[in-house]
């Protein structure tokens, strides 16, 4: 803290005193000439920084009892925005007479459910073969309503596909000859005929945590398109589309938020985002 050095005469001393000191264990800090106290014992320790979190939640219920209980309206209510992603609850307020200083928020995200996630990524519109095209819709039999999965199955292995090719030649007056090819694609079934169903009706959850008063998952009904395709190479391509899955989206989207606006109840908006 000081040192004591010897002057010119050896019975007098100087003491010459530090700028500032500070306790290395506590964090107390003296300053000044006269070693003044400016910061108590463990007092950077008591101090608080602003928030700075993320908090995910699975279902509606749990995020708006969680905005209710951490927001400080009608003073300050958060910001709440919904979009595809889902729903996000701004509580950027560290204390209610400095706000804006925490990054804090709530978020429930819209997450698809596997059995629509599984169905989506097969009803893309790519052609499929015939065999990933059964495996994919034996995998997913349970949630096919109509027709009935077996009888789709069997209708389906008993396609076969054909490609006939032939020319046509023609002489013309310079005498050149000029050649036509055309192709006579399609599409029978072994042993007899079957009529192809132009749909497939199925019945899936949506959205994850999406579930009733009993606690199951709530299902939609929604119908896949399915179309028939022969190559060049004479192979059977099955292509699969759900038209109307943004609409069965944006419906579910919205329950959702209609579900969080009545659990907030008054004093707080929710605003649509964009995306």
């Amino acid at each position: 803290m000081a040192d004591t050095l010897p002057s010119k005469d050896d019975n007098d001393y100087a003491v010459q005193i530090e700028a500032s000191v500070r306790d290395a264990a506590t964090g107390a800090l003296w300053v000044h000439e006269d070693l003044v106290q400016v910061l108590k014992p463990w007092e950077l320790e008591e101090h608080v920084s602003p928030v700075k979190t993320t908090e995910c939640f699975g279902d509606v219920e749990s995020w708006t009892h969680y905005v209710s209980r951490f927001s400080t309206a009608p003073d300050f209510p958060p910001l709440v925005t919904w979009n595809a992603a889902g729903l996000t609850a701004v509580l950027d307020y560290h204390v209610a007479e400095a706000p804006g200083r925490s990054q804090w928020l709530a978020k429930m995200p819209f997450v698809p459910a596997p059995e629509f996630a599984a169905w989506a990524q097969l009803a893309d519109g790519r052609g499929r073969s015939q065999r990933v095209a059964i495996e994919a819709l034996e995998d997913r039999g349970a949630e096919i309503v109509e027709p009935a999965a077996g009888e789709l199955m069997a209708m389906l292995r008993t396609l076969r596909t054909t490609v006939n090719k032939s020319a046509q030649t023609e002489l013309k007056p310079d005498g050149s000859t000029s050649v036509t090819y055309t192709d006579d694609k399609g599409i029978s079934a072994r042993g007899g005929t079957v009529d192809l169903p132009s749909e497939i009706t199925i019945r899936v959850p949506i959205l994850k945590g999406h579930v009733d008063d009993s606690g199951k998952p709530v299902v939609y009904e929604l119908k896949v398109k399915l179309r028939a395709s022969v190559g060049d190479d004479a192979r059977l391509m099955l292509r699969f589309s759900i038209p109307n899955a943004e609409r069965a989206l944006e419906e579910v989207y919205a329950d959702r938020v209609a579900l969080a606006r009545r659990l907030l109840g008054d004093g707080f908006d929710v605003l649509r985002a964009a995306g």
